[in-house]
């Protein structure tokens, strides 16, 4: 049961728990355009009826400082202090930063209220849970150990609509460990990226989540992102632990 005061959070976090544990997708990720926000992917509501809706982008967040970006060439390393990692992004790629947003109502400590301990795992975890990488049509989201299955920040897919589902698999490579991301083609009533689009989820050795895929763009379609996957690829297999 989610306490009152981060009720709708919770509840949104939980319900990205359960699909990761039970493998059932209930996709719906996005990232906002800003330059640097805050990362806070929608809650999606699941269709009553048959009829199909489009996938919804979030409310802009409010700004945070510029993350920690160094220019190399035609592309920029982007480098998360807080919990040990970097990426290698296309200049034009933006960069979203997420903290804590909410914890499962059973880890609250006896005798602290519901702010008291999520100011204490602020200060644990200033902020950088959840990384988000918006190229083009495409998005890469990096949850960092801590925050596996959104416990305190959410960060990657939880709703869709009445749309087709099939299930996916593709490898990749990251620091030499091969891996299997797991994904879902989701298909609607047009080829727009708001109703065909795909994402996909691996787990890293380290315990961090990556979850990657199409940005829901209407103007767009599934065949466009297709032509510049193999660039959002190259971001999720630059990850990095630094050393």
């Amino acid at each position: 049961m989610c306490h009152d005061y981060v009720e709708k959070l919770c509840k949104r976090a939980t319900s990205a728990r359960e699909q990761l544990l039970t493998g059932t997708p209930i996709p719906n990720s996005s990232l906002s355009p800003a330059t640097i926000q805050s990362a806070l992917p929608p809650t999606a509501v699941l269709a009553s009826t048959p009829t199909p809706s489009p996938r919804p982008i979030s409310d802009l967040p409010s700004p945070t400082p510029k993350p920690n970006l160094t220019p190399v060439g035609q592309y920029s390393i982007y480098v998360n202090d807080v919990f040990g990692y970097q990426l290698k992004v296309p200049a034009e790629a933006t960069i979203t930063e997420g903290g804590v947003e909410s914890f499962p109502s059973n880890e609250l400590p006896a005798g602290m209220t519901d702010d008291e301990y999520e100011n204490q795992l602020r200060a644990k975890y200033p902020g950088k849970l959840c990384t988000g990488v918006r190229y083009k049509l495409s998005m890469v989201l990096i949850s960092a150990p801590p925050n596996q299955y959104a416990r305190y920040a959410p960060c990657g897919t939880t709703g869709i609509g009445d749309f087709e589902v099939i299930t996916r698999t593709e490898m990749i490579t990251i620091e030499g460990q091969p891996y299997t991301a797991k994904g879902w083609e989701v298909k609607g009533p047009d080829e727009s990226l708001a109703h065909h689009y795909e994402f996909f989820r691996v787990t890293l050795t380290d315990g961090a989540e990556i979850e990657y895929g199409s940005w829901p763009e209407e103007t767009a379609t599934f065949a466009d992102y297709q032509k510049i996957k193999g660039r959002m690829l190259q971001i999720v297999t630059s990850y990095m632990k630094l050393k």
